[in-house]
């Protein structure tokens, strides 16, 4: 069958046929059952776990919890929309047809609920479960939900999000059962619009938890009617090798969707088509924190170019599904390198302020910046006069913390993405509890210790990360496994007994990455490394600020126009890891466990522009008085250099 015709076939089923088992018992079977409908295929490699199942620890706990306690229950210091009843009533806006305010409250809301799921936090909890109880409770007359949104779908896949991260957590029948009479009432626009065809994702998440075939057959029909429009990321220019020229969220959000229908349909062409958009991704527009430019659109990959805070989310979020669908470590690889660099560079430590645009090289981060839209997108606030990415900031950390751990179709347990943590389920019947300790990725050492109370068999699958070299997996201080093959996953199948400890050595080797204009980015393990440059800071009062909630311009205290003393091509004059204890959060500036020592020397003729980041010069010129400079991890900086001209 041609792809439209499989596509399309459904369609008439999912308009017509509106009767059916009662959907309080589908939604109630699947709360009793402790996985999917046995009618239900599923063709990915790895599924995501109960929410509740993974609790975060260490440096990345520490984390969250200043999240919930930062910008998280103070939101209202963003500003409009987040100063609001949220979705939990009507917002007051101009127009009704102006339903933005809910995609970015949506935002928020789905970051609330997945911040309480993780740090058991009271007050974000209640919050959010307000938020999602009035969105399922309060459906307009024909079933469908949001009350006061009418016209455009997109919001729906926001704030879905939330409704499906409390489903999988608490297995509420009302949520599931809500969200299935939604998409039952009014099928058939969802298909146009630029992303409105994000909610095949929901589509799909309520056909995998009822079983009702009727919402495979939508989702197929609604990619069709998008996908015969010919937008950017339509199959066609997916899997062609052009470059991709579309808006960053966008891309994200809908590059995804043939991904996400192979999942439910096993069609590899779609998958495959998913697959060489992100290959494109990384090839024309990768820059060096881990995210893509998106200035708001896709833009290259010059340092000097920023990214957007939502899609450092978005991507991310993307990303997870091609790890579910493929197995493939390099996307948890990615996950991890943009989380750690450009995620946490976006944001102040104390989790206060972020950026709506962030840079690699943003050695200035004031009010006033020549930069797309409004001037102070650069700078450190609370919010801005457009509020998507401070709704959106709230998501990215929780979402990395959730897809920790993944299980396979046939039982196995995959550490998917590395960080302290400990992970609850049942192995046939068995009660098993697997405790991640580490600090990385500050450390190479990533120790596992199995808790059961009795001797079961299972496989245990451990990511080795494309850039480790000679990893080596111990089993109760026994080498198992030595000189992994990078980017792949290790399975360690065996009857398991509790004590049961596994030490996964992934060494952190410092690396150059080069770029056009004969500059390079240090690397070591999924750190990228910036200029450490002292800090000239001060607090700025205004709109969307509040006392504790500053605003801030950020100028540099100390030289940043280095360049990296190079003995030969491709072999730097030094380089060399500092690593040491110290106390307190590893990601606060100054606090850092690692640093990379390299050769440098100033470039005295290379100038900070005003207002704009600083372009990598052709033919430095350098004062000739070499010297050692330390570089610091991208996401324990706010201002700093991470691409350096060769020298």
């Amino acid at each position: 069958m041609k792809r439209r015709e499989f596509l399309k076939a459904g369609l008439g089923v999912a308009i017509g046929a509106m009767y059916g088992p009662s959907l309080e018992a589908l939604a109630s079977l699947n709360a009793q059952s402790s996985g999917k409908p046995r009618n239900v295929p599923y063709f990915g490699r790895f599924r995501e776990v109960a929410p509740l199942s993974i609790r975060p620890s260490g440096w990345l706990l520490q984390m969250l919890e200043r999240q919930v306690n930062g910008l998280a229950k103070h939101h209202a210091v963003s500003g409009f929309p987040y100063n609001t009843c949220l979705w939990a009533g009507k917002i007051p806006v101009q127009d009704d047809t102006d339903i933005w305010p809910y995609e970015q409250t949506g935002y928020l809301v789905d970051g609330l609920e997945r911040l309480g799921l993780c740090t058991g936090d009271h007050d974000v909890a209640a919050e959010a479960k307000k938020n999602i109880d009035f969105v399922a409770g309060h459906p307009n007359p024909d079933g469908s939900l949001g009350l006061y949104v009418r016209g455009n779908n997109w919001p729906h896949t926001v704030i879905f999000r939330a409704l499906q991260a409390e489903f999988m957590a608490r297995h509420d029948p009302k949520i599931m059962s809500a969200m299935h009479r939604h998409f039952l009432a009014t099928p058939a626009g969802f298909g146009h619009g630029e992303r409105n065809v994000t909610n095949i994702e929901a589509m799909l998440r309520v056909f995998d938890a009822t079983g009702d075939a009727r919402m495979l057959e939508l989702a197929k029909a609604t990619f069709s009617i998008w996908n015969d429009d010919k937008a950017p990321t339509c199959l066609e220019k997916l899997a062609s090798a052009a470059k991709m020229r579309e808006h960053g969220v966008t891309f994200n959000e809908t590059a995804k969707l043939p991904a996400l229908l192979y999942l439910y349909t096993g069609d590899k062409e779609m998958l495959e088509a998913s697959i060489n958009g992100y290959r494109k991704l990384d090839r024309d527009h990768m820059l060096a924190s881990g995210l893509h430019s998106c200035q708001e659109y896709l833009e290259g990959n010059d340092p000097s170019l920023y990214h957007e805070t939502c899609d450092i989310t978005d991507y991310t979020w993307s990303l997870g599904y091609l790890l579910m669908a493929t197995g493939d470590a390099i996307w948890a690889d990615h996950i991890e390198k943009c989380v750690f660099n450009a995620g946490l560079g976006a944001i102040t430590k104390d989790f206060k302020a972020h950026q709506y645009f962030s840079s690699p090289n943003q050695v200035e981060c004031v009010h006033g910046m020549d930069i797309y839209y409004d001037p102070n997108r650069a700078a450190y606030r609370p919010g801005f006069i457009v509020e998507c990415c401070s709704g959106n900031v709230h998501r990215f950390l929780p979402n990395y913390a959730l897809r920790q751990w993944m299980t396979t179709p046939d039982g196995g347990i995959v550490a998917a993405l590395y960080g302290a943590s400990s992970f609850a389920t049942k192995v046939g019947g068995t009660p098993v509890t697997i405790e991640q300790k580490t600090d990385y990725p500050f450390s190479e050492y990533i120790e596992f210790t199995v808790k059961c109370g009795k001797p079961v068999r299972f496989a245990l699958l451990l990511r080795i990360p494309d850039w480790a070299e000679e990893a080596s997996i111990r089993v109760n201080g026994k080498v198992h496994f030595v000189s992994l093959a990078p980017g792949t996953f290790q399975a360690i199948d065996r009857e398991f007994a509790n004590g049961d400890r596994i030490e996964l050595h992934l060494p952190m080797m410092p690396r150059l990455r080069y770029w056009g204009n004969n500059a390079a980015s240090v690397e070591r393990g999924p750190l990228v490394y910036s200029l450490k440059i002292e800090e000239d800071s001060k607090e700025v009062f205004g709109d969307k600020t509040a006392p504790g909630f500053p605003a801030y311009d950020k100028r540099p205290a100390s030289a940043w126009n280095y360049g990296l003393r190079m003995r030969s091509h491709g072999v730097p004059d030094q380089m060399a890891v500092v690593t040491g204890r110290r106390p307190g959060c590893p990601w606060d500036i100054g606090n850092s466990p690692v640093s990379i020592h390299v050769s440098g020397d100033l470039i005295p003729a290379w100038q900070l522009p005003k207002g704009k980041n600083p372009t990598i010069p052709e033919n430095p010129k350098p004062a000739g008085n070499p010297e050692p400079i330390a570089l610091v991890p991208y996401g324990s900086t706010h201002i700093r250099l991470t691409v350096f001209p060769l020298l």
